[in-house]
C-alpha cells in the first residue's frame, strides 16, 4: 500500500498520535474500506499515474521536475520561534521518509510560508478553535507547531484539515543532523492528511476512540467472516444490523476491520 511506514511508525502508537474519532458509519465510508488486494493495487496504480503526470510538477518551487511539489504553510506558535535551519531540517526529514517509499512528491522549503503567532503553551487534541483564530492558508498543507500537545505527540485535525505537532517533534539546534534523533511525527500526520485515517490498532479493545467489537481486526490475514461470528457479543446486537452483515459476509476480515489494509498487521497496541 502507499504509506506502510507512516501507518506503522512509532508515532502511530496510541500513546503518541491522537486517534481520529470516526464512528462505524464514517469508518465504512473510507475510500479504501473493503477493497480487495487487487482493487487496492488498481487504486495505487491510478495514484501512480497521477503522480507520473509531468504537467503536475512545478518549477516555481524547485528545479527538480521529477516531483510534484507540496507547499506547507507553517504557523509558528512557539515561544522562542523556530529557526530557518529547524524548518529546513524538518521538511528534509519528511522528504527522506517519503522518498524511501518511492513516492514522487516532495515538500520544497522554498514553497512554504511561516506565520508567527502568539505562543500556545498547550493544545488539547481536537478541541482547540484553530479555525476561528487561524484560518487555513489556501493552496497549502497547514501545519501548526505549538509548545506542547496534551496526551499526544501530534495529531491531524480532520474537521479543520490541518496538522498540529509539538516543538518536541521538530529537530532542535543540538540534534539537527543526529540520525538517532530525527522525529518522523510530521511524516506520520501527513499520512492521515493524505487519507490514511486509521492506525493499525484502530478499534482494539483498549484503543482510544471507538472500540466497536465488529471492527476489531484478527491476527489472521486470510480469515473470512463467518455468519455465526456475527452473533451478539457481550449483549450487543450491533453486528447483526443488515448494513454490517452485507459489508462483512464473504470478505476477508482484514479488509473491513482495523485499518482496512491486509498488508499491515493487526496491532492491538
Amino acid at each position: 500500500m502507499m504509506f506502510p511506514f507512516v501507518a506503522q511508525s512509532q508515532e502511530g502508537q496510541a500513546a503518541q498520535c491522537a486517534d481520529i474519532q470516526l464512528t462505524p458509519e464514517e469508518f465504512t465510508q473510507l475510500p479504501y474500506f473493503g477493497l480487495s488486494e487487487s482493487q487496492l493495487s488498481a487504486y495505487s496504480a491510478q495514484l501512480q499515474a497521477y503522480t507520473d503526470d509531468a504537467s503536475r510538477s512545478s518549477s516555481a518551487c524547485g528545479s527538480d521536475n521529477n516531483y510534484i511539489y507540496m507547499p506547507i504553510f507553517i504557523f509558528d506558535h512557539t515561544e522562542k520561534g523556530l529557526s530557518q535551519a529547524q524548518i529546513d531540517r524538518l521538511i528534509a526529514i519528511t522528504n527522506d521518509v517519503y522518498a524511501d517509499l518511492g513516492l514522487k512528491f516532495r515538500f520544497f522549503t522554498s514553497c512554504h510560508g511561516v506565520a508567527s503567532n502568539s505562543p500556545l503553551a498547550t493544545v488539547v487534541p481536537f478541541t482547540a478553535p484553530f479555525q476561528i483564530l487561524y484560518p487555513n492558508a489556501p493552496g497549502s498543507i497547514n501545519l501548526h507547531i505549538v509548545e506542547k500537545v496534551i496526551d499526544a505527540g501530534g495529531y491531524y485535525n480532520i474537521t479543520g484539515n490541518n496538522i498540529v505537532i509539538p516543538l518536541s517533534a521538530v529537530p532542535n539546534l543540538t540534534n539537527l543532523f543526529d540520525p538517532e534523533k530525527q522525529p518522523s511525527t510530521l511524516a506520520h500526520e501527513l499520512g492521515h492528511f493524505f487519507g490514511l485515517l486509521l492506525h493499525t490498532h484502530a478499534f482494539a479493545i483498549d484503543a482510544d476512540g471507538p472500540t466497536n467489537v465488529c471492527f476489531r481486526e484478527p491476527v489472521s490475514r486470510t480469515k473470512v467472516f463467518n455468519p455465526f461470528s456475527l452473533i451478539p457479543i457481550w449483549g450487543s446486537s450491533v453486528c447483526l444490523t443488515p448494513n454490517i452483515i452485507n459489508l462483512f459476509i464473504g470478505r476477508k476480515m482484514c479488509e473491513v476491520t482495523g485499518d482496512c489494509l491486509c498488508d499491515t498487521p493487526a496491532d492491538p497496541r
